[in-house]
């Protein structure tokens, strides 16, 4: 490797888009005179969506994006109109694009907010028929990558294929929309006023008939125990990714509903990690872009890393996963992009490193060569990057090029062995850690 940096795969994780609601909002302003023609507002406003999905697509060459992942509510309250113009929109503006990308690199998952409750069978166990119109939205455009059951799972490989990741989309909406578990004539009666209502655009009586109706939020066990299964053959140099929709992990403030979230979550956070490896679970729903970790002291190996994406309005995340020298998922970078109110786009702070390897296991990462190297940085005292090498190459008595020091630092930072100061990470694919002439070298204890 003769350039400075680690092999990755980047992934571009857009979060709820609801875009029905975002192509009506109000436009962001401080309106004094409400007499103002509000389409004069509009026109002088900038389209937030639109700014970013602007700013999706710069970051799609700039950080050369192998994966898509759709973590749901394209749509808003069922409207299946409103799913198929975000297909169209995400198809027609670039994002998806069927000339180049393959239908293994784009997962989706559906929403709460894309089930048409009217598609609600009471009568039926066929939790699987209301997702038909969604999955139709994407064969339209002979782009088949809505789940034909309730998980599907792909595995996709960098522009070297050297590293690869295992993609698996989980439906956690199978229940949603479902009936209260009332005696079969009350049920009956209850879907026959729903339809009368919706028939005569009763928008009450539509309202208070739909409370009827549950937001249940759950993952199928079977298709978790099949996904796992992948997952538990998968080796070592395969890092695992599910995406769903729902938050594993109760969100941050009190949401007052009956079932406010994933009915299973706790059996679906034991078993993720009962894999006893870490687990990437990339999700929506929560509007909000929190990372979380979650582990156990009863498997050494065991973590699930929890990310969620905003309001497609207000921003998107891009993951970089990087790679050892070895092949070996070594940590996750996520960027969050947000795009402020007058439509312009920045990064919030500092990049969230999040470590995949476990540092108890670093000799695994490191050949001999490596290890070598690695035993003369030991200096507890911070040291510049170009006293290093030249030191190193004094004691080792042979020529080290600059990049292949820097790149192996780069896995020992992941591995806990050493940490790096003053490197900037910058935009662009090869230059994120900036001049490693500046770096500052420190060996932790």
């Amino acid at each position: 490797m003769s350039t400075i940096g680690l092999n990755r795969i980047a992934l571009l994780h857009i979060g709820d888009m609801h875009y029905p609601d975002a192509i009506h909002e109000e436009p962001k302003a401080d309106v004094k005179d409400p007499s103002l023609e509000s389409q004069l507002v509009k026109l002088a406003s900038p389209d937030l969506f639109s700014r970013s999905i602007a700013k999706a697509l710069e970051v799609f060459e700039e950080y050369r994006i192998d994966v898509i992942l759709l973590s749901g509510d394209l749509t808003s309250g069922g409207d299946i109109k409103g799913y198929n113009d975000c297909v169209n929109y995400l198809i027609n503006s670039g994002i998806i694009d069927l000339t180049r990308q393959s239908t293994d690199s784009v997962h989706v998952v559906p929403g709460n907010h894309d089930v048409d409750w009217h598609l609600v069978d009471s009568a039926s166990t066929d939790y699987n028929a209301k997702f038909d119109p969604l999955r139709r939205a994407w064969d339209v455009h002979r782009f088949g990558i809505f789940m034909r059951d309730f998980y599907r799972a792909s595995t996709v490989s960098n522009s070297t294929a050297v590293n690869s990741i295992k993609l698996v989309s989980l439906n956690s909406c199978i229940g949603c929309g479902v009936l209260h578990g009332y005696p079969p004539r009350i049920l009956a009666f209850l879907q026959n006023e729903l339809d009368r209502a919706n028939l005569a655009n009763d928008i009450d009586a539509e309202t208070i008939l739909k409370s009827e109706h549950l937001d249940l939020p759950l993952v199928s066990e079977q298709a978790l125990t099949d996904a796992l299964a992948e997952i538990g053959r998968l080796p070592d140099e395969i890092q695992p990714l599910i995406l769903t929709h729902h938050n594993l992990l109760p969100q941050d403030i009190n949401r007052i509903s009956p079932y406010p979230e994933l009915l299973n979550a706790g059996l679906v956070r034991t078993r993720l990690l009962d894999v006893n490896r870490p687990v990437l679970y990339v999700h929506g729903h929560l509007h909000k872009p929190p990372i979380e970790v979650i582990s156990t002291p009863r498997k050494q190996n065991a973590k699930v890393i929890c990310i969620s994406a905003p309001l497609l309005k207000d921003g998107f995340n891009v993951l970089l996963l990087e790679f050892s020298k070895k092949g070996l998922p070594l940590g996750c970078i996520v960027i969050q992009f947000i795009i402020n109110d007058n439509g312009t786009a920045e990064k919030t702070g500092e990049y969230q490193r999040i470590t995949i390897c476990n540092p108890l296991e670093a000799g695994r990462l490191f050949d001999e060569d490596s290890s070598q190297i690695l035993e003369h940085v030991t200096s507890v005292e911070p040291e510049r990057f170009p006293s290093l090498l030249q030191r190193i190459h004094k004691t080792m008595g042979k020529h080290l090029q600059k990049s292949t020091l820097a790149n192996l630092l780069l896995e020992a930072q992941w591995a806990g062995i050493v940490s790096l100061g003053d490197f900037e990470e910058k935009d662009s694919y090869g230059a994120i850690y900036g001049d490693c002439q500046y770096w500052v070298v420190r060996r932790l204890p």
